[in-house]
């Protein structure tokens, strides 16, 4: 199977042999949608550009748009932005070789020494917690967090987080394109802890660490 990236270079290209005379972004939507149906992947580890499935998220961030409207996906915020179905297509293309072409800020927060523990309720909402505030007959699933990790990939101001146990296995992620600001309260509320006491690690490492949980 084609990497995504593969095949939207083709439909750059040629977009009216793809995507049909009256192209733009819906039908591009319409299109990928049918990728993904189809088997194809967000992801591929031969490449070195971010997995896609982050884009809706990562281009809220470069828009600057307000946080109720991030629930939209990526083809709504282009169309919301620019108002024309061809003019957001062509933006799309400007804004996909921006994340192509990333630069990515890493921050390792260890948490291994204040016994923080993840849950789900009842209601199946995830939760971050410290273990003195859970209580297991009203959550299940406990796992044990090691750390997480915080990302950006430039210029977009979108933050991201990695909840990760102690395999270095990521067992929850969150992410914000208000404010960087919001999750980091949330953060810092959640587990007692000073997020600016913590400083990014080089990118030679932090590539590493994005890799090795498939983020790029």
């Amino acid at each position: 199977m084609r990497s995504i990236y593969d095949i939207l270079d083709h439909v750059e290209k040629r977009p009216a042999m793809v995507l049909g005379n009256d192209y733009g972004v819906i039908a591009l939507n319409h299109f990928i949608t049918g990728f993904i149906t189809g088997g194809g992947h967000f992801y591929d580890k031969k490449l070195n550009f971010p997995d896609f499935s982050l884009f809706t998220d990562w281009l809220g961030g470069m828009l600057k748009f307000k946080h109720e409207k991030s629930s939209m996906n990526w083809s709504w915020l282009l169309l919301d932005k620019y108002k024309d179905d061809k003019k957001a297509l062509e933006r799309f293309f400007f804004y996909l070789k921006q994340f192509k072409t990333f630069e990515n800020e890493v921050v390792i927060v260890p948490l291994s020494n204040i016994n923080i523990q993840y849950a789900i309720d009842n209601k199946e909402d995830h939760l971050w917690c410290k273990v003195g505030n859970v209580s297991k007959s009203y959550y299940s699933n406990l796992k044990k967090v090691d750390k997480i990790i915080l990302f950006k990939l430039r210029p977009s101001r979108t933050l991201f987080s990695l909840l990760v146990d102690n395999n270095d296995k990521v067992i929850d992620s969150r992410n914000t394109d208000m404010t960087d600001r919001i999750l980091r309260n949330q953060i810092e509320k959640q587990f007692g802890i000073n997020l600016s006491k913590y400083k990014s690690i080089n990118l030679v490492d932090s590539k590493t660490v994005l890799r090795k949980h498939r983020i790029i």
